[in-house]
């Protein structure tokens, strides 16, 4: 016979009556942690009907009982994303430019040795003072049919250092 958890109490079935309708774990429901129609997890009830308590939180069940540690996301059908690194949110306009400059550039090289000996370099370059994301603060879990996030780059702050290298 099944059981289901209501208040920190197990019943015998999931359609028992009880006086308390409020914040009930109702199994089968949308609020069901463990898929709609799925029953009570073994280690809700495993230690006996006195000290079964319906947990409020997958982080509290993982604590309970740590087989099901790693398998709840296969159980909700999750899986471990992190945000995709996209360079700027460019518009349509700044994408243009780049195209037209990026064919000049080509039609330019197609001219030989003097396009090349045109160029002037220099080793001077901007340090900019920012405090990037990490790729695990960004990771989170979603379910498998849900595209994965975008996260732009980390626009720079206004104070710059000049570093100048001879």
């Amino acid at each position: 016979m099944e059981q289901a958890c209501r208040r920190g109490k197990c019943i015998d079935s999931p359609s028992a009556k009880t006086s308390q309708v409020n914040d009930e774990c109702l199994f089968g429901d949308d609020k069901n942690p463990w898929g709609s129609g799925k029953s009570c997890p073994a280690f809700l009830t495993e230690k006996g009907r006195q000290s079964c308590k319906r947990p409020n939180t997958l982080s509290m069940c993982c604590e309970t009982c740590p087989k099901y540690a790693t398998g709840w996301p296969d159980i909700l059908d999750y899986r471990k994303v992190s945000a995709r690194r996209v360079p700027r949110m460019l518009t349509n306009e700044v994408k243009m430019q780049r195209k037209t400059t990026c064919a000049e550039l080509l039609k330019n090289e197609e001219e030989g040795e003097e396009f090349i000996q045109r160029i002037v370099t220099g080793d001077e370059s901007w340090v900019h003072h920012y405090d990037p994301d990490i790729k695990r603060q960004s990771m989170e879990y979603r379910h498998k049919s849900s595209p994965s996030p975008r996260k732009f780059k980390v626009i720079t702050s206004a104070r710059k250092v000049m570093l100048t290298v001879f």
